[in-house]
């Protein structure tokens, strides 16, 4: 599988250009979280993720869920992750075979395919 890290992008003189290398990550204490949910927005700006877990159902029959944490990058970032994704995840099925899709997720499937 293809370990990837989305580049930022720095000025150089007015233009702008890749970085490339390996990054150097600074040492902190990163959480590891588990989400089995997750909402987006999108604006012309930016893209806003919200992962959570569903913890169950309510009196009324409404799902309870968690919000653990929300992601927020522009658009090429967000379309560079899909492509990383993407990659990645068809490599996973190339070994481990198809991932099944819920019915009721597989028009989501579609639409970014």
């Amino acid at each position: 599988m293809t370990n990837g890290t989305i580049g930022e992008r720095e000025p150089n003189h007015g233009v702008f250009e890749t970085i490339t290398g390996s990054p150097t990550f600074i040492p902190v204490e990163v959480p590891s979280l588990y989400a089995n949910n997750t909402q987006f927005q999108v604006s012309p700006w930016d893209i806003s993720l919200d992962f959570g877990q569903v913890k169950g159902r309510g009196e009324q029959g409404n799902l309870v869920i968690q919000p653990l944490v929300r992601v927020l990058m522009s658009p090429s970032h967000a379309k560079a992750l899909l492509n990383l994704l993407s990659i990645n995840l068809h490599a996973y099925e190339a070994e481990f075979g198809p991932i099944p899709i819920p019915p009721e997720f597989s028009s989501a499937e579609q639409a970014t395919s």
